[in-house]
């Protein structure tokens, strides 16, 4: 292989791990910090109107798929990038 070849891998090989770390980093954040802000919603709407945790069943309900959405969009986005 030529020189610039083999350069050009060993440069998108340290590439790689930090953009799909970085990508990795966001689904986790995003995962953690909406999950609790939905639980505690949900908390919130059934103790004022004093039911069963209806409230918090169901947007917890809506959270995965969102969440898995919003997830799948951002490593799409990633492996996007690595291809160029």
């Amino acid at each position: 292989m030529s020189s610039t070849k083999e350069k050009n891998i060993k440069e998108r090989q340290g590439v790689i791990p930090i953009n799909l770390g970085l990508a990795y980093l966001k689904v986790g954040v995003i995962t953690f910090v909406l999950e609790p802000i939905f639980v505690l919603i949900g908390l919130w709407i059934d103790r004022i109107n004093g039911k069963y945790p209806i409230f918090t069943i169901v947007l917890v309900a809506i959270f995965f798929p969102l969440v898995l959405y919003i997830n799948t969009k951002i490593i799409k986005k990633s492996i996007e990038k690595l291809r160029l």
